[in-house]
């Protein structure tokens, strides 16, 4: 096994462990708390086993990555549909931590060649990072369009701010910036977000906006055909 795949082994060995005793923790409560504790602690629970779920997939997909063995199988699907589906899937995680999630989709987003099985991790990665890195009361901006011959998907946090030395590295493989040093992470989910979204012919980037935050973009070539 080389280093990396150690390093890898070894990062991951101690978010499970850290998730694992998180539960545990959260598991006291649940038994034996007061009923609004207890229903608190489900919460918790769950958040913490969907992430730890995530964070498998991802690990597992890189490894796909690293051995060829990352095939796409796709389909004509509008990204605003993707995300749709994705944003009802994180809507109870984003309540739960007091995070407001704005969505500006349109519906008018021609189709493009998407794999459904294997993009919605592409959705999933960035809309974690985005709840992982938002303050309390914090809002979480998503938006779809369309520009000439290209899908777009845009999601703005409030609560990432990088300096723009960190802001050209955050795709790369293991890459943290400082504010991530306190929240469990192997540094594979941009990396695989940006893998997958090539993979589809499209592009991931991030930029900075208006308001000095982080803005995440993926484009995705539409379908030639399609009308609008």
């Amino acid at each position: 096994m080389s280093f990396e795949k150690r390093l890898e082994a070894g990062e991951f060995a101690h978010d499970v462990k850290h998730y694992l005793m998180v539960v545990e923790e959260l598991l006291c409560v649940a038994r034996s708390g007061p009923e609004e504790s207890r229903l608190l602690a489900l919460q918790k629970i769950e958040k913490a086993v969907r992430r730890l779920m995530r964070e498998t997939n991802t690990v597992l997909l890189a490894d796909k990555d690293d051995s060829g063995l990352l095939t796409l199988s796709p389909l004509p699907i509008s990204i605003s549909e993707m995300v749709e589906d994705a944003v009802k899937d994180f809507e109870p995680l984003f309540a739960a931590s007091n995070i407001s999630l704005k969505c500006e989709l349109s519906p008018n987003v021609r189709t493009s060649e998407i794999d459904p099985a294997l993009f919605p991790h592409v959705l999933q990665n960035l809309l974690d990072n985005a709840l992982k890195y938002s303050a309390d009361g914090g809002e979480i901006v998503i938006r779809t369009g369309e520009v000439g011959e290209t899908a777009i998907l845009e999601i703005e946090n409030a609560g990432n701010l990088f300096s723009s030395k960190e802001l050209g590295r955050l795709f790369e493989r293991h890459f943290r910036a400082r504010n991530a040093t306190h929240v469990p992470g192997n540094g594979l989910g941009l990396h695989l977000v940006r893998r997958i979204v090539d993979r589809h012919g499209g592009e991931a980037s991030a930029e900075l906006s208006n308001h000095g935050t982080v803005k995440f973009r993926v484009t995705l070539p539409v379908v030639d055909g399609n009308e609008k």
